[in-house]
């Protein structure tokens, strides 16, 4: 028999959104609740970029890459061991077309700081993943890479933790991101898995590549897909045969909340297909990220056509539930 108080109750889930473009800058109050005992933190990182298509030759026009998700972590303190108030930092995703290191961190603080804060005030860090690389000529971009998972050094208070076992071998509840998704070179782009590490944020998807003379662009990436899982995606569309029309455009990130609490990454856009050369068309722009997930590739163009967009990022998240 379950007794009220015992679960989460409705006006004790707080949701955090992203606030810093810069590590530490911008930060949110959170004020612990009167009547409670225990909060379930759940912190993601922000999301990379995705990278544009290349214009180009025949052969010669490769996707971008997507972008890698940011590192997650799940774990239960104690109210009592906790101040009145903490403080939360979260990172804002890579923008598309920016190649930057990573996308910036999240961070739950005992104290605000002017950038990125002290690790003996931290009691967790969860670092954004990378943005994907642009492709040149022939050549896709290449994937970002996943958010790096946090040690203990780099947040010590995680140790007033009492459930999550952010930092035990077995049972880890401290996760490194997902990989984004390779761009396609003269056609398609790569397939990704889901990922089976325990995270729930999905890299971004490469974009497709354009191939020889009177060739059907490349399809954008899409997640491989897996007998009997609820959620699926789409690959964006590449050029039709027999027309000049750009490639299609990859769709935004999107959640499986109410089925799975997958975020998914943004679609990659499709290659141009390379009957003619037009003026204004060109590879399929990429799709944004959510909640952490990564931005999709752009897809190649064909010469003279308008260069296609990446994906933005999607921003880090703190979720706060007490009971």
């Amino acid at each position: 028999m379950f007794f009220s108080g015992e679960f989460p109750q409705p006006g004790n889930r707080q949701v955090f959104g992203g606030n810093s473009a810069v590590a530490g800058i911008g930060w949110s109050i959170w004020r612990k609740p009167m009547g409670a005992n225990f909060a379930f933190f759940q912190v993601q990182g922000a999301g990379g970029g995705g990278m544009p298509g290349v214009v180009g030759a025949v052969s010669t026009a490769a996707g971008g890459g997507g972008g890698g998700s940011g590192a997650l972590a799940n774990f239960i303190i104690p109210l009592a061991s906790l101040p009145d108030e903490l403080f939360m930092s979260i990172g804002r995703g890579g923008k598309g077309g920016v190649a930057s290191t990573a996308a910036i961190a999240t961070y739950i603080s005992v104290a605000p700081y002017n950038g990125t804060p002290p690790a003996n005030n931290l009691i967790m860090q969860c670092l954004g993943g990378s943005s994907g690389a642009a492709a040149s000529g022939a050549t896709a971009g290449t994937a970002g890479a996943a958010g790096v998972k946090s040690a203990a050094t780099t947040c010590p208070l995680i140790g007033l933790a009492v459930a999550g076992m952010p930092f035990a071998a077995a049972g880890d509840a401290n996760m490194a991101g997902h990989i984004g998704g390779a761009g396609g070179t003269t056609g398609n782009a790569a397939a990704l898995a889901y990922p089976t590490n325990g995270s729930t944020a999905c890299g971004g998807l490469g974009g497709g590549g354009i191939g020889a003379a009177g060739a059907v662009g490349g399809l954008g990436g899409a997640y491989t897909a897996v007998t009997g899982f609820l959620i699926s995606s789409t690959a964006a569309s590449g050029g039709t045969a027999g027309s000049n029309i750009r490639g299609g455009d990859g769709s935004n990130g999107f959640s499986g909340w109410g089925k799975l609490a997958y975020s998914l990454g943004g679609q990659g856009g499709g290659g141009q297909s390379t009957n003619a050369t037009p003026a204004v068309a060109g590879g399929g722009n990429a799709g944004n990220g959510i909640a952490g997930s990564g931005g999709g590739g752009g897809g190649g163009g064909f010469t003279a056509s308008t260069a296609s967009l990446g994906g933005d990022g999607g921003d880090g998240q703190i979720i706060v539930t007490c009971w």
